[in-house]
Order: structure tokens, then sequence, then C-alpha cells
């Protein structure tokens, strides 16, 4: 496992030339329940755009079948959030 507050490069999702995480990497990173890293974001004070994006249903639909065939998003959630690899720390550290 990575120093505490790091992902693993190689799980990232790359989303626009970026590299971001969903928030079921981030429980399963913290070996936590589901919502764990739900409620540290909401905490975090992160900013959309900058820290992290959410995806769009009809624009982003592949991305989201896919993330969902690998197990990296969790099963028809209402929202996917994609939190930047730079921002996770505060979401992880919270």
């Amino acid at each position: 496992m990575e120093p505490e507050g790091m992902m693993p490069s190689s799980a990232a999702v790359c989303y626009r030339g970026e590299r971001y995480y969903t928030l079921r990497q981030l429980d399963e990173h913290l070996g936590a329940p589901k919502g764990t890293s739900f409620r540290r974001f909401r905490r975090a004070g992160l900013v959309e755009g900058r820290d992290f994006l959410q995806l769009d249903p009809e624009q982003d639909a592949q991305l989201l079948a896919r993330l969902a065939e690998e197990g990296r998003a969790y099963p028809a959630p209402a929202r996917v959030l994609l939190i930047r690899a730079g921002a996770c720390a505060r979401v992880l550290n919270r």
C-alpha cells in the first residue's frame, strides 16, 4: 500500500488527461465500509472542477459503464464523483 493519503497511480481513472479516483476506490483503500469516503469528501471542502468532477450519466455513459464493470464504482449510484489524484489526501486524511 502507498503511504497514507496516497493512492496507487496504476489504479487511477484517466479522464480528460488527468488522474482521478472514485469514492469506491477510496473506501477500498481505507478498508472502510461504503459511504465512509463520501462523508469525508463532504467535510474536506473540495471545489468542483478543481478537486473533483461529477460524471454526467448521459455524456459519460461509456465511462460509467466501464467503471461499474471493472468494480471501480458502486453499482447504480445516484452520482459518480471523480476525485482528482492531488485532492485524495484531503479526503483520506479527514
